[in-house]
């Protein structure tokens, strides 16, 4: 009767517990582990994009720090003076006297222009056309590409002063817009190969595309260079008490001359919304409002936030980071290019 018994209720046990086997974790158990992992997620992936981003200023940081060293490279052997764009006698006329001030920088492709002469880029518009920055004719008769100026100039000023083009590109740059640069003909005259100045008012209306780290000169263009410049400034400024500033995060509007820092020098209206604040980096620019990573005269880099225009052009004597200080008025001589 015992073992009867036993064999009932054993054989009854065993045959829940297939059944529960059978059936796997409760729709309860689920819902809870469900629960927990997005829970997890919802923790985890805030601190993941904050830690990728945080490495990608980073790797800016370093990348103009690249470039003071370079330019400091390159000062050293051109007389002090940081790297300038080949000019027409015009603009060098301008550049000296007691009154001097900086013009046209940006006519050979802009910022590029300091490292290639052909700029081909990288993107394409949607007939498939190559969006190409500016191209040096070639000098008649030969095949070399030169800056259309008297002294026809056969290499990029800082063309032997980096090891690669990835510094150009700020890791967290997402867009920048192609300016739209006048392609000259094969003879080698200024006068039909200069760019216009980009739009203060529809600069957003053009066409947008991802920068991609250029691997070689020709990849080089304005829509891959994620860092504006300030030419015109020497290794040694008389009278100046800081280093100053001059290589570091652009903005993505127009960023030649009084239109820099979104026409906080008084530039135009080149504002499309609210979310962009004159002299500052907006959420569309390449590290949002988190600032900018900006290299300095001495060598030094550093992430810059709040009203940067102010930082670097600001006349009042507080205003230690400014190329002003010391009654030098630089931000009058200087051309800002990007």
């Amino acid at each position: 009767m015992a073992e009867t018994l036993c064999t009932q209720s054993c054989g009854s046990v065993k045959h829940q517990q297939q059944r529960r086997s059978r059936f796997g974790f409760t729709l309860i158990e689920l819902l809870v582990v469900i629960a927990i992992i997005a829970l997890l997620v919802g923790i985890l992936l805030p601190a993941l994009a904050k830690a990728r981003f945080a490495a990608r200023l980073s790797a800016s940081l370093s990348n103009t720090r690249q470039m003071g060293v370079a330019m400091n490279a390159y000062g050293t052997e051109n007389r002090d003076w940081f790297p300038l764009l080949p000019m027409l006698p015009a603009d060098k006329t301008n550049f000296s006297g007691t009154n001097a001030f900086l013009n046209n920088q940006q006519r050979w492709g802009g910022v590029a222009g300091l490292f290639s002469m052909v700029q081909r880029g990288t993107a394409r518009d949607a007939s498939g056309q190559l969006l190409s920055g500016w191209i040096a004719p070639v000098l008649p008769g030969t095949e070399t590409r030169v800056y259309p100026t008297p002294q026809l100039e056969k290499r990029a000023p800082m063309d032997s002063y980096i090891d690669g083009y990835g510094i150009l590109v700020n890791p967290n740059d997402r867009i920048d817009y192609v300016q739209p640069y006048v392609a000259g003909p094969a003879a080698p005259t200024a006068a039909t190969n200069t760019l216009p100045l980009p739009g203060a008012a529809n600069w957003r209306t053009l066409t947008s595309v991802i920068p991609q780290a250029p691997g070689n000169f020709e990849e080089v263009v304005g829509y891959n260079i994620s860092y504006m410049y300030f030419s015109g400034l020497k290794l040694n400024e008389p009278g100046a008490v800081k280093p100053l500033p001059l290589w570091g995060d652009e903005t993505n509007g127009p960023d030649v001359g009084t239109l820099a820092f979104y026409g906080a020098g008084g530039g135009g209206t080149e504002l499309p919304s609210t979310d962009f604040v004159r002299g500052s980096y907006s959420k569309e620019d390449n590290n949002g409002t988190e600032g900018g990573t900006w290299v300095f005269s001495d060598g030094h880099a550093e992430v810059l936030k709040g009203n940067v225009h102010d930082l670097f052009f600001s006349n009042l004597s507080t205003a230690g980071t400014s190329m002003n200080v010391g009654g030098q008025n630089r931000s009058n001589r200087i051309q800002t290019i990007d």
